[in-house]
């Protein structure tokens, strides 16, 4: 896919029905496959008294949405932007007695139709999602500081801090494996540098970060990017990540607390680091794999600023990698949170895809739809939830019927790569010219000549539309080698519910 960009074919948003100014920040956010089932637990801010843990399970309905937006192309539907909530069961807060300390994750068991949710005290209940009914399954008296299951929903891991009697410092984690059926698997226990003692803050899963390989027979876990280990299907840790690396160009970096591993069967690990727009890899048995590593992309307003990778997650086919990345500039206290969608080619990393996240728009939640693999999903703190539908264009400026005359237009980051076909053939992921432009680029849209004089293909442009709001216009000109401004010319376009000013008079595909 080279020679393809990522185009967001649409974006859904699903605002919360239950969202009220009472209830602080959504905690948890899970989704589930077909059933677009979301979860949202959270407390309430009443100045009285302390509510008990409430959860949500609202189910999308697509027969009964709100349309506020659409997209009409040709050759394409309306699509709507906007569905409304319906709920189907809301759990009676009397269900969870005793259970004040904080929610440390939810995962939910597709096939029993159960949702786990963990809490910090060591309580580990499931609540039946077509009655509602909560069940106690058990207790770990060291508490439960993360929750994770495997693709299969067949092995659930429960992960917790523990500390030796005679010292304080010298910091354990013990990981606990059982089934579905809640029978013991296996039990491990290792140790931790003194860097990695877990703090007060009640941060769970933020400090934890579990990964699996997509076949379910290992998983990673790193613990406050200060050490990580594989442990096998049952329990047993295979290996230690090796994070002093002789080979590596800057020992000083420190790693992050966010991982992620490529589901294929041989896939790598994915970690990133703190402060540094570098993402580094490992290999199954610990070692680095550094012909993989790249630095995230990010426009020159950002260069100054700090940098903090706050989710990662690779696609199902593992072709994508979706990261989200938040800049913070330490003068003035303002931040900003990108997007960011990379594909990797002939040992090159590409960023397809750059997206601006609103600034009031916490995100906590990022998975990719298993069963669509194109398909990314994004959850806000603040109870929002937004599906994003890509799809593969063919990055072509001119007639495409002959395709020695087509200019290769490929997208990376803030850079267009353009290479003239009739003048040169060139190896992606080098090309003939490249055009830097001044923010990342969010999509391209084609948009075809409405002059019948003038031959298929040609008075064709291409509008890139960037993270920052401008758009810009390339030619099917070979000798137009500059990407100029569109400026106040032709029509409006709505692009996901924004809208720009294209120079064209004719819009032949619009996302």
């Amino acid at each position: 896919m080279d020679g393809f960009n990522l185009v967001p074919r649409r974006l859904v948003e699903y605002p919360f029905q239950h969202a009220s100014s009472t209830w602080s920040t959504v905690d948890q956010i899970c989704v589930i496959l077909d059933w677009a089932v979301v979860i949202r637990c959270g407390r309430t801010q009443s100045i009285n008294s302390a509510s008990p843990l409430q959860i949500w399970i609202d189910p999308l309905c697509s027969d009964s949405h709100t349309e506020t937006s659409t997209i009409t192309t040709t050759g394409h539907t309306s699509v709507p932007l906007h569905h409304e909530f319906v709920p189907r069961v809301l759990l009676d807060p009397s269900e969870f007695l005793g259970c004040e300390s904080d929610v440390t994750g939810m995962r939910v068991m597709t096939e029993k139709e159960i949702i786990l949710v963990s809490f910090k005290a060591g309580q580990l209940y499931s609540v039946d999602m077509n009655t509602g009914d909560v069940e106690l399954i058990g207790h770990v008296e060291t508490g439960i500081d993360a929750i994770g299951l495997s693709p299969d929903s067949e092995i659930v891991v429960l992960v917790s801090f523990i500390s030796e009697s005679d010292s304080l410092s010298k910091t354990k984690a013990k990981v606990i494996l059982m089934t579905s059926e809640w029978d013991p698997v296996g039990e491990s226990i290792v140790d931790l540098p003194s860097s990695c003692q877990p703090d007060n803050t009640g941060r769970g899963d933020r400090s934890i970060s579990l990964s699996w390989r997509g076949d379910g027979n290992f998983f990673v876990l790193d613990i406050h990017g200060d050490a990580a280990w594989v442990f096998t299907r049952q329990g047993l840790p295979a290996c230690k990540l090796n994070f002093e690396d002789p080979n590596e160009e800057d020992k000083a970096l420190r790693f992050g607390a966010i991982c992620a591993w490529q589901p294929r069967v041989g896939g790598v690990v994915t970690m990133s680091s703190i402060n540094s727009t570098k993402i580094r890899f490992f290999e199954k048995n610990g070692l680095r794999h550094l012909r993989n590593d790249f630095h995230i992309r990010r426009a020159a307003l950002y260069n100054s600023w700090r940098v903090e990778i706050t989710h990662m997650e690779f696609s199902p086919d593992s072709t994508l990698l979706a990261v989200c990345v938040r800049f913070e500039n330490q003068d003035s206290a303002i931040h900003a949170t990108q997007l960011h969608v990379y594909y990797r080619g002939n040992y090159y990393w590409y960023l397809k895809h750059a997206r601006d996240i609103q600034d009031d728009q916490e995100t906590t939640y990022m998975k990719w739809h298993e069963e669509k693999p194109r398909c990314l999903i994004l959850g806000s703190a603040q109870g929002h939830l937004a599906v994003i539908d890509f799809r593969w264009d063919p990055a072509v400026l001119g007639p495409q019927i002959d395709p020695k005359n087509c200019t290769l237009c490929v997208v990376d980051g803030d850079k267009i790569k353009l290479t003239p076909l009739k003048k040169a053939v060139v190896p992606p992921p080098m090309s003939m010219h490249e055009k830097k432009l001044q923010s990342l680029v969010e999509s391209l849209i084609l948009l075809q000549s409405s002059d019948p004089t003038l031959e298929s293909g040609k008075g064709d442009n291409l509008a890139v539309v960037l993270c920052n709001g401008q758009v810009h216009s390339l030619t099917s000109d070979p000798a137009m080698t500059t990407a100029t401004n569109a400026g106040n010319h032709g029509i409006l376009l709505k692009n996901l519910g924004r809208e720009y000013v294209s120079m064209s008079s004719q819009v032949a595909c619009i996302l």
